[in-house]
């Protein structure tokens, strides 16, 4: 079983039965290769705002968070993007982290492959994600025009990444999300992308494909 959250955190996807979810990983499908179309990789001196917009900001963000989000925690290293939470009292939170997002600068959808290359930090009342929300609420609010997680890993749950899909059907407060995970060393490089179809999205990590949802 995984250990219990930090009081008043979430623990919404949090799986205590390792074998929730779990699956052998097995060989990507091959297919036609594709051209690139956008690139970072972070080999200035900071962050590129004409590329990158920084969220700034505390309050939970609907998910009970507890940092603050701050612009002073992302750092541009030896062509790294390096986010650090840092457990200090800043404008009301007890620690600080950075989120960045290409909202406003470029937008993928079907017929795209994203992939990105991270290490990510363990322990307690870490939540490292990598994810897509829609550019426009089409269809409603969140969950309705839907999320895309490339990548999560819940500090409650050791060494272990999902991906997983939200939308109107499929979401977490209907219990009916549609996710898989996949046991990997979280603290060593890993590539995690997904491939977007007009029928079909698919995880890998490595090259390695783990999850499906054909919606």
């Amino acid at each position: 079983s995984c250990d219990q959250p930090l009081d008043g955190t979430s623990d919404l996807i949090c799986e205590c039965d390792p074998a929730v979810g779990a699956v052998t990983p097995r060989p990507p499908a091959t297919g036609a290769g594709g051209r690139l179309l956008w690139s970072e990789e972070f080999d200035g001196q900071r962050v590129d705002e004409s590329r990158w917009s920084f969220v700034h900001g505390g309050g939970g963000f609907g998910n009970q968070e507890r940092q603050y989000y701050s612009q002073r925690n992302a750092v541009v290293q030896k062509g790294v993007l390096r986010i650090t939470a840092r457990c200090e009292e800043y404008k009301g939170e007890r620690y600080t982290s950075a989120k960045i997002t290409t909202r406003g600068h470029a937008e993928w959808g079907p017929g795209h492959r994203v992939e990105v290359r991270a290490r990510l930090p363990q322990g307690k009342g870490t939540w490292p994600a990598i994810w897509m929300l829609p550019t426009d609420n089409s269809y409603g609010n969140w969950p309705h025009s839907g999320e895309i997680d490339i990548m999560e890993a819940v500090g409650c749950t050791r060494d272990k990444v999902y991906g997983t899909v939200h939308t109107g059907r499929y979401n977490h407060m209907k219990h009916t999300e549609k996710f898989n995970s996949l046991a990997i060393g979280v603290s060593e490089w890993h590539s995690y992308a997904i491939e977007w179809k007009d029928r079909e999205i698919r995880w890998f990590v490595d090259g390695t494909l783990f999850h499906t949802f054909s919606p």
